[in-house]
């Protein structure tokens, strides 16, 4: 059966100037001749105007590549391009930093070996503040972070007072935690006002005072976080409540409970509650054990009766298979 596929060869010259040639592929095997080169071509796209709706490999040096990803202006070719060569594309960093495309400067920023960061440092700092994309903001920031030359306890600060996107802040204010825990307070007040899923899980992770407030603004977000943030939100909750008092552990209890055995409640909510309130018990059983204290063996008997309750109560056909062996 007759095909044919018109499409123009993109021929790049070492000045950066582009030719296109119309050639139209009508063959199975078809042999391009192309004669008239102003010069000895840098590298070549094969669908030069990025037409063909197909994938097609090309065998082309790291040179061909790179000159691939310097000259053409198409976002596809330069993805091409930066992830085929084989050496790192250190020479290619800074223009992939200062590419159009979101994506393209994170590819760049992420590509910087760790030996090398600390040449980057300006620039990540400026992505970090001022790139229009937070993706791009929030990956220059975990770059930063990961460099032993960089101190990024001013440079969090000053994106928690200006920046809106909720990655960005969450990863600023976790690592504004890890070198000044004494400066993320008034940020934790204003942030928890904010009501954000987003920054649910960070803000559960740096919780460490034993609040009403605090006990307030988790069980809120317990029972209403979206299915987005949730298993997040829980993993991060269950390492919180390691060590807490037994008011504490008693209160999220309650409204554990109350989550695992809502009848028409969501099925991953109820569970991972029921996981939760699960490894609150297996928790306090091992300070039980090394201190014999009253206070822990009464809360622990609570928490115990609560989960048997659930476990004896829930009709979900699912959960029930997953509450096998959970009964105390």
């Amino acid at each position: 059966q007759n095909f044919r596929l018109p499409i123009d060869i993109a021929i790049y010259y070492p000045d950066g100037s582009v030719q296109f040639h119309p050639v139209v592929i009508n063959e199975k095997k078809q042999r391009i001749l192309i004669e008239d080169l102003k010069m000895k071509p840098a590298t070549y796209v094969f669908d030069g105007k990025n037409v063909l709706l197909a994938m097609i490999n090309e065998n082309k040096t790291n040179e061909q590549y790179k000159a691939q990803f310097r000259f053409s202006p198409n976002y596809m070719d330069k993805m091409v391009a930066f992830s085929n060569t084989s050496d790192g594309n250190y020479d290619l960093l800074v223009q992939g930093m200062n590419e159009k495309h979101h994506t393209l400067r994170s590819l760049a920023i992420n590509a910087i070996p760790d030996s090398l960061l600390f040449q980057y440092l300006p620039m990540l700092q400026e992505k970090t503040l001022s790139d229009p994309h937070s993706e791009v903001r929030h990956d220059a920031l975990m770059r930063l972070a990961g460099s032993e030359d960089f101190d990024p306890g001013a440079l969090c600060k000053l994106i928690l007072d200006t920046e809106k996107s909720y990655p960005v802040i969450g990863l600023a204010l976790e690592l504004l935690h890890s070198v000044q825990p004494e400066k993320v307070g008034p940020y934790i007040e204003k942030l928890k006002n904010e009501d954000a899923d987003q920054l649910a899980g960070t803000l559960v992770s740096i919780l460490t005072e034993d609040s009403p407030e605090n006990s307030e603004y988790i069980s809120r977000k317990a029972k209403n976080i979206n299915l987005y943030q949730l298993f997040d939100f829980y993993e991060r909750l269950r390492e919180y409540f390691q060590g807490k008092s037994m008011k504490t552990l008693t209160d999220a209890s309650e409204y554990l409970t109350e989550i695992a055995s809502f009848k028409n409640g969501n099925m991953y909510r109820k569970y991972i509650a029921m996981v939760t309130l699960n490894k609150i018990a297996e928790d306090l059983s091992s300070r039980y054990e090394t201190s014999a204290n009253e206070d822990e063996r009464k809360t622990l008997v609570n928490i115990i009766d609560k989960i048997n309750f659930i476990v004896k109560n829930e009709t979900n056909p699912v959960l029930k298979e997953k509450y096998e062996g959970m009964e105390k």
